[in-house]
């Protein structure tokens, strides 16, 4: 005869397998690999600040491993949503009868009862239906958990799926949003307030009812004594200490956000918007903040001093002119001027004078110019790319002189038109050779155009400002510049999984 508890044991075990290939339920083999929407974090150069977060709608998500977590935090969550978490099987059968029993009196399914185990089921395999039989599945799912899976790894899953509130899913998100600090970090104090929020995490929100929120703080910190996690003058302690909330974010608060915007540009066009939006990059840029925040600064207040003379906006970027790294990039004086919305920084502009550089260099590379060379300024006629015609006109007027290339002074009665000199140039040169000077810089991207076309020295066609900060710093520097900072990921950052 098999004794009763031999036989029980095998029920408990054969009973829910056969159940649960008999209902069809879907397979938990993939409870530490499901792949969750996780959110974009991008930093500066540091990676501490943090600058801006990027995600698919609305929700903030990280997974960080049960050792990152605080140990308060979690033994916090055990005592309140499951204080016999470590002994049961998935199912606290008492604790369950007690939450039937109550809603049968009441005639209503209103009762908990779950454990963390079948709490973390109902948020990855099941829908929120409240029926009878979603309980049991529930129930046949949680011990399934149990025998594929460790402790540890179930209560990191959870820690890392539950919602806390204000988008929040997951332990390290909530940590941010609530205390700008990681979960790690937290205090016995801030862990007790985030334990409580999942029972009603909009009811309870901190930022709108901090009482309600210290009251359930008060039940978390009362369960961890009762738990015998904590003393009773430690509980007392830690109610006591005002919570450091950190100011509520929305989806428009982003530190240097021309910024921002370029380097999530550059990170889905070389990764894709599925891994920019979902992926749970970290991205390390090149960007100094405090360099950043100075830069804004000056900005803004040049901005408003030159308004009497109509200037309405401003852009400005500062580029490491040994590796062509951005350290600070401000695209407007901000949203409140008008065309404000829009990044100067990186919107297509004729380079104008800025092209001379390049075009001086080639001249005296070519070997057929120096630095004593003359160059006739009289006017000219440049046919550009798109068959107009310019004619470069200096606002000190003047023709019919000539002008010494590279730079050499004009002899001291000429009056000439510079810009008129700066165009000729290209002529008497291979437009290739023209080209390759601002190219080797940086200062030119792909382009049409064959030999004897000037349009690039009148500063056709348009390319934007980021671009040819990056290539002049370069050539004053004489740096190596690195890549196109357009055209990869090249502003001194990495993604890290």
């Amino acid at each position: 005869m098999v004794p009763p508890a031999i036989f029980l044991a095998v029920l408990l075990v054969v009973l829910p397998g056969m159940l649960y290939v008999w209902a069809g339920l879907p397979s938990t083999s993939n409870l530490s690999t499901a792949r969750l929407p996780l959110s974009t974090r991008i930093y500066d150069r540091t990676g501490t600040v943090l600058l801006a977060e990027v995600h698919q709608g609305s929700e903030r998500r990280h997974i960080v491993p049960l050792s990152q977590v605080a140990l308060s935090m979690r033994e916090a969550t055990i005592a309140v949503e499951d204080r016999t978490f470590y002994q049961h099987g998935g199912l606290n059968l008492l604790r369950t009868g007690q939450a039937g029993l109550d809603d049968l009196i009441h005639l209503r399914l209103n009762q908990g009862g779950s454990t963390i185990t079948q709490q973390l089921v109902k948020n990855i395999y099941l829908s929120g239906d409240r029926s009878v039989l979603r309980k049991l599945d529930e129930a046949i799912l949680a011990v399934e958990i149990e025998h594929q899976y460790s402790k540890a790894q179930i209560l990191e899953a959870y820690l890392n799926r539950i919602y806390y509130g204000n988008q929040s899913y997951g332990v390290e998100a909530a940590a941010q949003t609530y205390f700008g600090k990681t979960a790690r970090q937290l205090s016995l104090s801030e862990a007790a307030l985030l334990a409580g929020l999942p029972q009603a995490p909009t009811a309870l929100d901190p930022f709108s009812n901090l009482n309600g929120a210290k009251t359930r703080q008060r039940v978390v910190l009362d369960a961890m004594v009762k738990a015998g996690e904590i003393t009773t003058a430690q509980a007392r302690s830690a109610f006591a200490q005002p919570l450091k909330l950190q100011k509520p974010t929305t989806a428009d608060d982003v530190k240097a956000p021309g910024f921002v915007h370029w380097v999530a540009a550059q990170v889905e066009k070389t990764y894709g918007e599925e891994l920019l939006k979902n992926g749970g990059l970290t991205v390390i840029t090149s960007l100094d903040w405090n360099l950043q925040s100075i830069a804004e600064q000056q900005v803004r207040e040049k901005v408003v001093a030159l308004q009497r003379q109509h200037v309405t906006d401003g852009a400005l970027v500062a580029v490491d002119p040994k590796t062509g790294a951005v350290l600070a990039m401000v695209g407007s004086a901000g949203p409140d001027v008008p065309g404000g919305e829009y990044n100067m920084a990186i919107i297509p502009r004729q380079p104008g004078s800025a092209f001379k550089m390049f075009t001086y260099t080639a001249a005296i590379e070519s070997g057929k110019f120096t630095m004593g060379s003359w160059v006739d300024d009289s006017p000219v006629q440049v046919r550009l790319a798109d068959g107009s015609t310019y004619t470069p006109r200096n606002r000190q007027g003047g023709a019919g002189n000539r002008r010494r290339a590279g730079r050499r002074r004009r002899p001291p009665d000429g009056r000439g038109n510079p810009d008129a000199a700066r165009q000729r140039l290209p002529a008497e040169l291979d437009a290739r050779r023209l080209r390759g000077a601002a190219d080797r810089y940086g200062g030119r991207g792909q382009h049409p155009g064959g030999a004897g076309d000037l349009s690039p020295s009148a500063g056709d066609p348009e390319d934007h400002g980021a671009r040819w900060h990056h290539a002049l710093s370069v050539r004053r520097g004489q740096g190596q510049g690195g890549p196109d900072p357009t055209g990869q990921f090249h502003h001194g950052g990495h993604v890290v999984r």
